[in-house]
């Protein structure tokens, strides 16, 4: 496949998503062997120098199936120019695909979702912020408290139908704190749709540093 994608577009593009998605489904496959794995708090994260244009892409290519099946809007607004970091890149795909497959289950055919990255400096803390969100079914805000607890699942019939334990959000949650960031989910309520912003702390490489 290098072979016949070398100095071809868009196939050296699928075949280098193809290769970081094999090499992330093999870790995270390794990790689901055994059930005590499914315990978020016994997850890890490993630091490298990681492209963020690269952990944005990845997600995109795993959900576009999905996103023109159910022919949604996906609209993205990254960064003007891509920035190296030392975070997980793994851990940080994962999260953002969570986010993003919860958007399109819950958010009806033919909904609008939105990606939005900004890049946060706070004082001394610089950090990366990714807002998704949709007009979807929406969430109550009684419920907002417990979105995060394992295994809970809020939504209808009809969305619970296409599987999921109701774990992925737990998980997205200490995947983003072993990074020292967060994430908050907010919803006006029923048929308005839902918020999902993860915020996270980031070290630059030392390349990037060098270039700022």
């Amino acid at each position: 496949m290098r072979i016949v994608s070398e100095n071809r577009e868009p196939q050296r593009e699928y075949f280098a998503v193809a290769k970081r998605q094999i090499k992330h489904m093999t870790r995270l496959i390794d990790e689901l062997q055994g059930a005590s794995r499914l315990d978020p708090h016994k997850l890890s994260v490993d630091f490298i120098d990681s492209s963020l244009n690269e952990i944005l892409s990845d997600p995109l290519a795993a959900v576009r199936e999905r996103v023109e099946a159910r022919r949604h809007t996906l609209s993205v607004r990254a960064l003007a120019h891509d920035v190296r970091l030392v975070v997980d890149p793994v851990r940080l795909t994962q999260v953002i695909v969570t986010l993003l497959s919860n958007a399109i289950r819950y958010t009806p055919g033919t909904g609008q979702i939105d990606l939005n990255v900004e890049r946060k400096c706070t004082g001394a803390k610089d950090g990366i912020e990714i807002l998704i969100r949709d007009n979807g079914i929406g969430i109550d805000a009684a419920m907002l408290p417990r979105i995060f607890e394992p295994f809970a699942q809020f939504a209808g019939a009809a969305a619970r139908l296409e599987g999921g334990l109701g774990i992925g959000m737990s998980i997205a949650q200490r995947l983003t704190q072993l990074h020292g960031g967060t994430i908050v989910v907010t919803s006006a309520g029923r048929e308005r749709g839902i918020q999902a912003r993860s915020t996270t702390p980031v070290r630059a490489a030392a390349a990037d540093e060098a270039g700022t």
